[in-house]
């Protein structure tokens, strides 16, 4: 029991020791460090500061808030009017120029953004700051030169601080100088409101298009326009953008495969007419370009893995390949997207392009199930990455089908009358792919007048690539013809492409039945993919109405 007794005094005794050493402590640590509180200024001190030479107050406040604002110096400054209250800088009507000039770096702090003078001015705590009482003259430089002071002209001064707002541009911001980042008000005798308060905030610096790497190509181009009116007094137009002969720019890196449909129903001395087209079309490759063939039915055969360099070695070796190309067996039937899919990129590459050719009648297209594989499954793997480009013939039973599956991968479908004149069609298409120009594009219009309503097509997710030897097409309808600005913006390499263009119809041409015809076939690609996302009949009911009036079939039978 006593031993019990006396382990709880034992515990007590310590416990009390160490709260009388820890008071202790902290109250030995309060009063004499540094960190815990700021030493107390005595009068003496007080006195001191007191003495101080204004002049070198005046330095120390200087270089103290350089260093406090040393990185938070704003490029540049606008200026706006605040009330009293809540001024960091009061203009003294002593100062009567009505622009002034000031030094590289803030000579003053924002109370509000938390920057405190140092402690080591050891200022007294009565004695408030004020900072027009403290920033010295010297650091204003009074330039009467260009704006007289009140005195010297008494008529009315102009309230906007900056000339140069006048003459801002659209995308372009004006450099504001030193000596418009503050303004100065001039103060009659005969007023006795207090001076007008200014703050100033950083205004942002906007990049410009050579910082974001982005090019202005407007000049290159020339546009013309045609529109007709249709229906609830509204208007179709169409813009054609036209490059400048002389217009040259850095050649991207071309991946072009060629799918050879060989299945029975091709025929022979169709193949052959297909064999003789492509071993044509493969002169055409440059250096900078790279290929590959694909012969298929209902399998595939590929000249090599992937693509290879077009070299002169190479292009002798595929005309060997397509010279052994045979007609499939009788009972072969072509699947058209297996061949393709090996087209797709895993990965796209700066400033490549990647072009599939497909030579095929689109027999196996008579299924349901094959459109769907090839328009829906493929076209949704592709994402617009390859670009399908087709050549037929006319006649062809799924030519509507096969035209409708390009038009949705950024191509188009080419026809031949005759089987002699597919080498005319490809090499012609060579001709209109060997210069792109821009890829990924994307076409914004603003109205120049309220209230304005435009719509174009193509629409951005099959928007083509912009070649150099093919005038780019964009379609548009509106209920008024109002100017509007059209902007065109893509990829060039590595680089962005802008054209901007402001579009009249002062000048245009009235529009003809080429026009109308292409309005509803543009209608049609909508529908036609609003078809695949549901697989709703009605798309392809509405759009066999808009094409029936121009003789065209409508696509997915």
């Amino acid at each position: 029991m006593n031993f019990k007794f006396s382990k709880k005094i034992s515990l007590g005794f310590c416990i009390g020791v160490s709260l009388l050493a820890h008071v202790v402590s902290f109250y030995l640590l309060q009063k004499h460090s540094f960190w815990i509180t700021a030493p107390h200024h005595s009068e003496k001190d007080v006195a001191f500061i007191s003495s101080m030479p204004k002049k070198m107050r005046n330095q120390i406040l200087k270089e103290t808030f350089q260093k406090i604002c040393a990185n938070k110096a704003p490029t540049s400054f606008f200026l706006s009017e605040i009330p009293y209250e809540t001024s960091f800088l009061f203009i003294s009507p002593q100062f009567e120029a009505a622009e002034v000039e000031i030094s590289k770096q803030p000579l003053f702090a924002d109370p509000k953004a938390g920057y405190q003078p140092p402690s080591s001015l050891n200022l007294p705590k009565h004695a408030p700051l004020v900072l027009s009482e403290h920033v010295s003259k010297n650091l204003f430089t009074p330039s009467p030169t260009e704006f007289p002071s009140h005195k010297q002209n008494p008529s009315p001064q102009p309230k906007t601080p900056f000339k140069a707002a006048a003459t801002l541009t659209p995308g372009k911001i004006a450099p504001i100088t030193k000596k418009q980042n503050l303004a100065m008000f001039s103060l009659s005798s005969e007023v006795e409101s207090p001076p007008k308060i200014v703050e100033i905030f950083p205004l942002p610096d906007f990049p410009t298009l050579e910082d974001l790497g982005a090019a202005s190509f407007s000049e290159d181009f020339s546009a013309e326009i045609s529109f007709l009116p249709i229906e609830n007094e509204s208007y179709i137009f169409a813009i054609t953008l036209i490059p400048n002969p002389d217009f040259q720019v850095p050649k991207l890196h071309q991946h072009y495969s060629f799918l050879i449909d060989r299945s029975n129903s091709i025929q022979k001395d169709r193949l052959s007419a297909v064999k003789s087209a492509v071993s044509k079309a493969l002169e055409e490759l440059t250096l900078e370009d790279s290929f590959n063939i694909i012969a298929f039915d209902s399998r595939a055969d590929k000249f090599a893995p992937t693509s290879v360099a077009a070299t002169p070695r190479t292009i002798q070796a595929a005309k060997r390949f397509v010279e052994q190309i045979q007609l499939g067996n009788f009972f072969a039937t072509a699947s058209l997207s297996k061949p393709l899919y090996s087209t797709v990129p895993f990965e796209e590459e700066e400033g490549e392009l990647y072009t599939s050719i497909l030579f095929s009648d689109g027999e196996t297209l008579k299924k349901r199930a094959s459109q769907l594989e090839l328009a829906r499954d493929w076209t949704y793997q592709n994402q617009g990455r390859a670009h399908l480009f087709a050549i037929g013939i006319e006649g062809d039973p799924q030519v509507s089908t096969i035209d409708a599956i390009t038009a949705l991968n950024r191509g188009k479908t080419y026809l031949s009358p005759t089987k002699r004149g597919i080498k005319r069609k490809v090499l012609k298409l060579l001709k209109t792919l060997r210069h792109p120009i821009a890829t990924h594009l994307s076409v914004k219009t603003v109205g120049c007048s309220p209230g304005a309503s435009l719509s174009l097509y193509p629409k951005s997710y099959r928007l083509p690539s912009l070649y150099l030897h093919e005038p780019y097409v964009i379609l548009g309808k509106t209920e008024r013809l109002d100017d509007f600005i059209l902007f065109v913006q893509g990829k060039l390499k590595n680089q962005w492409f802008n054209i901007k263009k402001r579009i009249s119809f002062v000048n245009a041409k009235k529009g003809g039945k080429s026009l109308q015809e292409e309005w509803s076939l543009q209608q049609a690609y909508e529908l036609y993919h609003a078809f695949l996302l549901d697989l709703n009949p009605s798309h392809l009911a509405e759009a066999e109405s808009l094409l029936q009036p121009h003789a065209i079939q409508k696509a997915f039978q």
